[in-house]
């Protein structure tokens, strides 16, 4: 004889037993549960509201749903072991609804929702600073180990406190005070993300605002270092048809470019390499006036200094 399922049992599992016969055995997951019951707050916040309900027994997870309307539409989803929940991140003076259901370890849902409580959370505290938080705050320029930030001024305000850190919860941070509603921050490493805060505090460093909402920025990558033009250069005579010149050293030259030509204007100009600070110019003609200037070069010749006075 064909065993049967009660036709309740078999309509709260269709979804999970589709496909399986009347004479199957139902897979573990098809269990059902009824609603949970007792759902209630204990305790709530500005922020927070704190849940707990009846335990139901065998249950593997619970979702709770939570919404500003009693529809639940747009609603959240959160799961728990437990038989309760601490909701944060909550607005303030915000009523709230919430429900909770059985679930597998998987999210199957194993049970209808609970009918709905709802809880309004407490109105915001007084803030404890005479001024609300500076807006509009904005990097205006980045270099490699600078960034220039602006912001809104504040009517009021003696001075401001910039706090930065490369880490977004702002560990680590470092801080600096301006009087202007605009700031440079130096001693920055290149290629590097870093988060910035302002607020609005006394002469005497007494905090009088929170801390505006962070923005970031990343510093530039490094550079080579610009190279200074030589100066002290002199040239002399040594045979007619040979020069010798000298000049001061340049910090981050690998080597200097010497051009020679018979015009003022530099006009055609002879190159040579030269690898310290000085160099003998051969194969020139004699009485003839020379021309001359220096530059340092990096090893690479990519980054070259401007030239010496001819």
């Amino acid at each position: 004889m064909i065993s049967t399922i009660p036709l309740r049992l078999f309509l709260a599992t269709a979804l999970a037993v589709v496909g399986v016969s009347f004479g199957s055995v139902l897979p573990a997951a098809a269990v059902t549960y009824a609603a949970p019951t007792g759902l209630k707050s204990t305790a709530h916040s500005a922020s927070t509201v704190d849940l707990t309900w009846n335990a139901v027994t065998s249950a593997p997870r619970y979702r709770i749903q939570v919404a500003t309307n009693s529809a639940m539409s747009g609603a959240t989803y959160f799961r728990v072991t437990a038989n309760k929940r601490q909701m944060i991140g909550l607005n303030p003076a915000t009523k709230y609804f919430f429900k909770v259901r059985v679930i597998t370890s998987d999210g199957v849902n194993l049970s209808p929702y609970s009918s709905a409580i709802a809880v309004t959370t407490s109105a915001a505290p007084p803030s404890e600073f005479p001024m609300s938080a500076p807006t509009g705050l904005k990097s205006t320029e980045l270099a490699s180990t600078m960034a220039s930030l602006s912001w809104t001024p504040k009517s009021g305000a003696q001075k401001y406190r910039i706090q930065s850190s490369t880490n977004a919860d702002m560990s680590g941070a470092t801080y600096v005070r301006f009087t202007e509603a605009r700031a440079q921050i130096g001693g920055l490493k290149p290629a590097t993300k870093y988060f910035f805060k302002v607020r609005v505090i006394t002469v005497d460093g007494v905090n009088q605002s929170p801390y505006s909402g962070s923005i970031s920025a990343t510093t530039k990558a490094a550079t080579a270092p610009a190279l200074t033009s030589p100066f002290n250069f002199v040239a002399k005579q040594k045979s007619t048809t040979e020069i010798t010149a000298t000049w001061s050293t340049v910090a981050g030259a690998s080597k200097f470019q010497v051009q020679r030509s018979k015009s003022a204007d530099m006009a055609s100009p002879v190159s040579a390499t030269a690898a310290s600070n000085s160099a003998t110019l051969t194969g020139l003609t004699a009485d003839t006036t020379y021309f001359l200037r220096v530059r340092a070069v990096t090893t690479t010749g990519a980054v070259q200094g401007n030239f010496s006075s001819i």
